[in-house]
């Protein structure tokens, strides 16, 4: 597995928040639409504490 900077991380963070599509997202970090996604999924199962997708992980990310 991949290990991710936490800058990469703090950008997902603010992109997600501000709504930004993940094809958008994808592309600012330079990163492929599939990586990105499989980060978002385990960004949520490490900080909700619960697995979920990737969308969800943009939904709750929003709410903050």
């Amino acid at each position: 597995m991949r290990q991710y900077s936490n800058d990469i991380i703090g950008h997902l963070h603010w992109l997600a928040a501000y709504g930004k599509a993940a094809t958008e997202c994808a592309v600012l970090m330079g990163m492929s639409i599939s990586a990105l996604s499989n980060l978002r999924k385990r960004l949520h199962s490490r900080m909700f504490g619960i697995s979920g997708g990737a969308r969800e992980f943009d939904e709750k990310i929003r709410l903050l």
